[in-house]
């Protein structure tokens, strides 16, 4: 009797001995995944909140032309309440880009975080940034620095308004080869202005970028496509062949502004039910074949 009650002891702690272990083994596992859970949640908060105020932006310029100096005017006429004007992480503000709209290039900063408050399950910082295809991407800690930057830089840019400067500062550009971000908001200005001297040097944008090296290609895109877009704003007389590139531009407005053309010309079917990308393949179908 006496042996039977030592051995149920015995096997009790030994019992108890194992749960511990795995206790041991389990409760980090449990905190590891609610920590990754709030940071996702956070993360997740970042990106909406980027994503609404694109959306306030829109409509923004849907009634006043152009987007607000100051996304605090945002707040004063009731777009979002206070606490989205910045950022919901840490509530450290935002950096804008202001004196531009809704045409923007696609691959231009609209709004960054200021600090790379985010981490990694690797505890590697980021941050966000709202692109002018009004997609919100997640970038390192040192390339949002570098976006940061680059907004402070496009600044003095977007409110130059004279064409012969906006030209001058093209070709500037073009010889220094900065960032491929300022030669396409220089692109976009001069077409917004319609300014018609400046076609010789937009069209030596569209061959100036063509490098066999694998790491430029990115670059080359970027800037001819802008280059074609600029062109299409200047001239007189659209090419159907030229105007259908356009229904594949990341940038929404590009896409719409060749859809409405290519509809006036009657080169894709009068129905509002057809979207840009079934326009496209009706073009190269039918309006190709001619």
């Amino acid at each position: 009797m006496k042996k039977s009650i030592f051995e149920n002891k015995k096997n009790l702690w030994i019992s108890l001995g194992i749960f511990g272990v795995m206790v041991l083994f389990v409760l980090p596992i449990v905190f590891d995944v609610e920590s990754k859970s709030a940071q996702q949640k956070q993360s997740s908060l970042c990106y909406i909140n980027l994503q609404r105020l694109g959306t306030c932006l829109l409509q923004y310029e849907q009634k006043h032309g152009k987007f607000p100096q100051a996304l605090s005017t945002l707040v004063k006429e009731k777009y979002i309440s206070p606490e989205f004007a910045k950022s919901p992480l840490d509530g450290s503000e935002y950096v804008y880009l202001n004196n531009v709209n809704k045409h923007a290039p696609f691959n231009v900063p609209l709004i960054a975080e200021s600090i790379a408050s985010h981490v990694t399950p690797r505890n590697e910082r980021y941050g966000m940034v709202l692109l002018g295809d009004f997609s919100v991407v997640r970038v390192g800690e040192r390339y949002l620095n570098l976006y940061v930057n680059l907004i402070k830089k496009l600044r003095k840019v977007a409110v130059i308004n004279d064409g012969k400067l906006l030209l001058e500062k093209l070709n500037s550009e073009l010889v220094y080869r900065t960032d491929n971000e300022t030669i396409n908001l220089l692109l976009a200005k001069l077409g917004q202005l319609k300014y018609q001297p400046a076609i010789p040097t937009i069209k030596r944008c569209q061959n100036y970028y063509n490098p066999a090296n694998t790491e430029m290609r990115s670059l080359a895109r970027s800037i001819a496509f802008q280059a074609n877009y600029t062109l299409f704003q200047l001239a007189a007389n659209y090419d159907d062949k030229f105007m259908a590139k356009f229904l594949k531009s990341d940038n929404y407005f590009h896409r719409k502004k060749a859809w409405r053309v290519l509809n006036a010309k009657k080169a894709v079917p009068v129905n509002t039910a057809i979207s840009p990308r079934h326009a496209e393949v009706y073009y190269n179908q039918r309006v190709r074949k001619k």
